[in-house]
């Protein structure tokens, strides 16, 4: 039996070979064979079949690409003469930059004990996940190298700079990209040999959070400001690939005192030389700015920062809030993909996290098929319910973890149709109330995401129609971070009348809900409706939770 068939890389650059490695128990017949196959968005570019052995090697170097990013859906079977023993599936991607694709992850476990523990960098390597968080990986807020390796944080936590070190070397060996967590205004000694670099509330006293760490004037001209550049310039000579800037959102505002004047901070006026100071200070390096609650994402949006990234809290509380977040950040920014850092508190503490899995997967299916990605999953199959990291849930393996895995798989395998920046969304104009391009009828529709109701979505590139499917029918309340303890209710046959004028080459329903994501191809026919447009019809046969089908035209 094959056991898994993984990428040797989270994320593959442009110029090299695509690798597997594909593992097979014991137990195996001398005549056995194992085949791979690559499908690109369902169309089959490359197998080979090889003799079996526990461990086998596969490498496919694809055609030169246009593309900043390119995903492939993988399949390894193992064969006995004609009789098939016995599949797995995986995927992988290629791009110019991470900044195409961050699928985003984390790590916070740094202990002695961790020093040569890889198997939670193998596991996030098994999700795609390519660039990760070192969340407190650090001494202190304002002196982020301790006297020796071993330390304790300013949080009770035993860590290992030597364990960090080898951390960020083994994500490096798996095509992942390694940034230190840095928040950009915390101090603790610092603060007390430089007060006049603090910030103070209306009483004139020093801001504190958590009465440990101090808030300091990260403007232009504070010492500080240039304390904590040099902070995150040594991080990246330590190994890193770029900075997560953390802010807690608040204060927004607070007074500096420079030369015995008080001076009002505004701090989103502050927070856009600081990121473009960063950059500036590290080149080639990431950055990657916390717009907490969304503020001030329309602030920092142009800046230098390689993606728009928001942490997200209440009142931000339904799915349709996450999907407006994706949407208007995509508009304020239309070059940067969009993270949201969403946590799941139900998972904290959750005696059996499989009962509720659907809160997982009903969240995700919102962010993905929004075109964001989400920072969710970290560690060895660990998942975020809250913004210290360290408490994090681990999942058990079991149809949660495969289902999870599945998830990945597929918004790898499909990201350009789901993440392509050059995608245009068209739902509101082509559909729901008196927008007729696109008719669907079989069940309950919405434009948004509505209890009781499938929600569509409608995007196009140049070369693709693109619809989403999220099932939201049997659902009895749209708040994300409330448990969901049943799944959506299973929907047959949604018929799809589509206005279409190109030729249409083929039409694919891909799911991360059915078969591992493998798509089909689904018969259709043309017609041209009264007022002269000409159309396309098929059946979408079935919806779990969330489908994505794919209209491909010919180009001139």
């Amino acid at each position: 039996m094959i056991r898994d068939i993984t990428p040797l890389k989270a994320q593959f650059s442009m110029n090299e070979p695509l690798a597997f490695e594909v593992h097979v128990e014991e137990g195996f017949s001398s005549d056995d064979t194992v085949k791979i196959r690559l499908f690109h968005l369902g169309r089959l570019c490359f197998e080979e079949e090889k003799a079996v052995q526990k461990t086998l090697l596969f490498q496919y170097a694809p055609p030169n690409s246009r593309g900043s990013m390119e995903g492939y859906w993988v399949q390894a079977i193992q064969k006995r003469g004609e009789t098939v023993v016995s599949r797995q599936t995986t995927a992988c991607d290629r791009a110019v930059n991470w900044r195409y694709a961050p699928r985003y992850g984390f790590l916070s476990d740094f202990e002695k004990e961790n020093l040569t523990d890889d198997r939670d960098i193998l596991q996030m390597n098994r999700y795609h996940l390519n660039v990760i968080q070192f969340y407190d990986w650090m001494y202190r807020h304002d002196d982020f190298f301790p006297p020796k390796s071993d330390f304790t944080d300013i949080m009770g936590k035993a860590s290992s700079m030597d364990a960090v070190k080898n951390k960020i070397g083994l994500a490096h060996r798996h095509g992942m990209k390694a940034f230190a967590y840095g928040a950009v205004y915390g101090a603790e000694k610092y603060r007390q040999e430089h007060p006049e670099c603090s910030l103070y509330d209306g009483h004139g006293e020093p801001m504190k959070f958590i009465d440990r760490i101090y808030f300091m004037d990260i403007s232009r001209g504070s010492e500080w400001h240039d304390h904590i550049l040099g902070e995150y310039k040594k991080a990246v000579e330590f190994g890193f690939d770029g900075i997560h800037m953390d802010q807690y959102g608040f204060p927004k505002e607070a007074y500096a005192k420079k030369n015995g004047k008080w001076r009002l901070r505004k701090l989103r006026e502050d927070f856009p030389a600081l990121i473009n100071d960063t950059k500036a200070a590290l080149p080639g390096c990431g950055a990657i700015f916390n717009a907490v609650n969304n503020w001030p994402a329309d602030a920092v949006a142009d800046t230098d920062q390689d993606c728009v990234y928001i942490e997200v809290w209440s009142p931000n509380d339904t799915y349709f809030d996450l999907t407006r977040l994706i949407a208007d950040a995509k508009k304020a920014a239309p070059d940067k993909q969009v993270i949201l850092a969403a946590y799941l508190l139900p998972f904290a503490g959750c005696d059996d996290p499989q009962n509720i899995m659907w809160t997982a997967f009903l969240a995700m299916a919102t962010i993905f098929s929004s075109g964001g990605f989400h920072l969710l999953l970290g560690e060895e199959n660990g998942l975020l319910t809250q913004a210290y990291y360290s408490d994090y849930c681990r999942l058990q393996s079991g149809e949660f973890v495969s289902r999870m895995l599945d998830y990945y798989d597929f918004i790898t395998a499909y990201e350009e149709l789901l993440f392509d920046l050059s995608l245009v969304d068209d739902t509101r104009t082509h559909t729901g109330g008196i927008n007729e391009d696109y008719l669907f009828a079989g069940a309950e529709f919405s434009t948004t995401p509505k209890a009781g109701c499938v929600w569509t979505q409608i995007k196009h590139t140049a070369a693709y129609r693109v619809i989403h499917l999220v099932n939201f029918t049997g659902i009895d309340h749209m708040d994300w971070n409330r448990a969901q303890e049943k799944s959506p209710d299973f929907v047959k046959g949604i018929h799809v009348d589509a206005l279409v004028a190109e030729d249409v080459e083929e039409v694919r329903l891909m799911s991360p809900d059915l078969n591992h994501g493998e798509s089909q191809a689904l018969n259709f026919t043309r017609s041209i409706r009264e007022n002269g447009c000409r159309a396309v019809q098929f059946s979408v046969p079935e919806l779990k939770i969330w489908d994505v089908i794919a209209i491909k035209v010919k180009l001139p």
